[in-house]
């Protein structure tokens, strides 16, 4: 009696269930569809992630350059116009009683806001830079109020002579620089200067 042999057809359905039902088939089955749904989470998770890390990140760094700006103007602002009355009487060749009264009364008018702001910008100082650079800033602002603020009040109220202005003159020109200094390490310390220029 012949033998008969599976049809081509039945020979390529049983090499198929054979092959479907193999592990190799079904652990890459199952890998494929895993991969396919948790692409489907993950990726749009992790784009939400870094999207919210950059957003974070560029408004602390809107928050560092206004507190840099801020603590500029106020130092600054504040540096000038005490340098403003104490220079129309540190030399007889520019001595002028109107002008210096002017000025001091521009000083007198803005001095109170200016502390109070400043008061305001060393707090938040720090919350966004380090110790060592919000103390600074604290402490310039004593010796502001300690030794540069009360001597000039005290000279305008006294009428102080050319000699002593002259002094007060100085001294206010000694804390502007170290205000300029200040700013540059503050500046650095919030990583928005140029990296070529390093605060000395």
């Amino acid at each position: 009696m012949e033998e008969t042999k599976p049809s081509s057809s039945t020979q390529k359905k049983g090499a198929l269930s054979q092959a479907l039902g193999s592990a190799s088939f079904i652990e890459k089955a199952v890998l494929l569809v895993f991969t396919a749904v948790t692409s489907g989470v993950l990726i749009p998770y992790i784009g939400d992630k870094m999207q919210a890390a950059k957003t974070q990140n560029e408004v602390l760094t809107q928050a560092k350059a206004k507190l840099l700006d801020e603590v500029t103007n106020t130092i600054i602002t504040y540096q000038y116009l005490a340098g403003d009355v104490s220079y129309y009487k540190a030399d007889s060749a520019v001595a002028n009683d109107k002008m210096q009264a002017m000025a001091f009364e521009r000083y007198s008018n803005k001095v109170v806001d200016l502390m109070a702001q400043w008061g305001v910008e060393i707090a938040r100082a720090k919350t966004l830079v380090h110790p060592a650079i919000a103390a600074k800033l604290e402490k310039f602002m004593d010796r502001v109020l300690t030794e540069q603020e009360p001597k000039l009040v005290s000279l305008s109220a006294n009428n102080g002579s050319i000699e002593d202005w002259s002094q007060m003159n100085d001294l206010t020109g000694k804390m502007y620089e170290e205000a300029k200094q200040l700013i540059a390490e503050l500046a650095v310390d919030l990583n928005l200067t140029n990296p070529d220029i390093k605060a000395k």
